[in-house]
């Protein structure tokens, strides 16, 4: 929600060339990103920011792939991740 304020208000965004932030993976990371009430606030956030910021049906499809990786068992997050 921080990026759609701010996307809203006119921020401008870019991608820096150099890597400022390194992620560790806890033990719990794929488990905590679950959960049928997250999910389905995330698709309810990604379909509000979607229609206001005028994207097509391709960020509608994202929302929905987002929503089922976060139901999805820790499992099947785990190896989606190692993918991407």
């Amino acid at each position: 929600m921080l990026w759609y304020d701010g996307f809203l208000n006119g921020c401008v965004f870019a991608n820096l060339s150099e890597t400022v932030l390194h992620f560790r993976v806890a033990p719990d990371f794929y488990s905590r990103r679950n959960g049928w009430k997250r999910a389905k606030q995330m698709m309810t956030d990604r379909m509000k920011m979607n229609k206001n910021l005028g994207y097509d049906i391709s960020a509608n499809i994202f929302a929905l792939c987002m929503f089922c990786m976060t139901i999805s068992p820790t499992f099947i997050k785990k190896f989606l991740y190692k993918i991407r």
